[in-house]
């Protein structure tokens, strides 16, 4: 295979401004699976909270239940030209941009600041898996199968231990 890449660029998959038929992280991971068997191994990262929280046990760190940046983060999307207060929503529209500068309602910001205070949706507080899964985002409801889902997604990572963590 040519080499396509120079080695300081690197590739972060990620499911950003996610909509209904957007992929899950089961099927991201699965992309960077089958991406890191095509030899991008060294271009390639991929963003999954699972993933992410595996990593911090096997580093001896602290897992911390909540997941939420919003109203901290900014998303710019350059092709639509909007900002948004959360990477994974685009229901958190809260400005645009254009080559004068970045317009922000600052009104928006300290909504969903309040609404996000508590990091985590209550519905998960008592569940067993809410130190490592990747649902549970304040602005959802709690969908039903999340901890399936997050086992599958342990699955996955565990089933192909040598592509994530060599």
């Amino acid at each position: 295979m040519d080499k396509i890449f120079n080695d300081k660029i690197i590739i972060n998959l990620n499911r950003v401004l996610r909509e209904d038929e957007s992929i899950m992280e089961k099927e991201l991971l699965e992309l960077f699976i089958n991406l890191q068997r095509k030899k991008f191994r060294n271009y390639l990262r991929v963003n999954s909270n699972v993933l992410l929280n595996i990593v911090s046990i096997f580093s001896g760190k602290q897992l911390e239940a909540e997941r939420c940046s919003i109203a901290i983060t900014k998303v710019i999307d350059f092709l639509s030209k909007k900002v948004y207060a959360c990477p994974q929503s685009v229901s958190t529209h809260i400005g645009s941009f254009n080559e004068n500068g970045i317009i922000i309602n600052d009104q928006k910001v300290k909504e969903y600041a309040k609404i996000c205070a508590k990091k985590i949706n209550v519905e998960c507080f008592d569940c067993d898996m809410k130190y490592i899964c990747s649902e549970g985002c304040v602005l959802e409801t709690k969908q039903n199968n999340c901890k399936e889902s997050t086992l599958n997604t342990l699955k996955i990572i565990l089933e192909n231990f040598e592509i994530f963590f060599n």
